[in-house]
């Protein structure tokens, strides 16, 4: 019996990113993320240092992503250009008031796509 594939979810920042991009630079990272979808850990990618993020290369682009194995999900953060300010901003900052101390990485994909893991997982 094999697992189910990981749901791809892509942040609004991410969207907003992707829109920008001219057509055929979207559709060539178009494979590439729905292929994660199949393995979250492609060869090639690097996970970041000091966080809980990957990096996937696409060209001339990178796309950093958060893998979330329990809820099987892939949640693109970032699509971006090669350069100094791709990297910068992936540090984890908790949310003020939080109830319950999540993990960093759970904190920031929380944000970023507006979902609670805990209901994602239910579907």
């Amino acid at each position: 019996m094999s697992r189910p594939p990981f749901r791809v979810e892509l942040a609004p920042a991410a969207q907003r990113q992707l829109r920008r991009l001219p057509p055929g630079v979207a559709a060539e990272l178009r494979g590439p993320i729905l292929a994660l979808a199949i393995d979250p850990r492609p060869s090639g990618v690097v996970k970041l240092g000091g966080t809980e993020f990957w990096r996937l290369r696409a060209g001339d682009r990178r796309v950093i992503y958060h893998v979330d194995d329990a809820a099987r999900m892939v949640v693109v953060l970032k699509v971006a250009r090669r350069s100094e300010s791709t990297y910068r901003d992936l540090r984890w900052r908790p949310r003020p008031g939080a109830a319950d101390d999540p993990s960093p990485a759970e904190t920031v994909t929380r944000r970023a796509t507006g979902i609670s893991f805990a209901a994602s997982a239910r579907k």
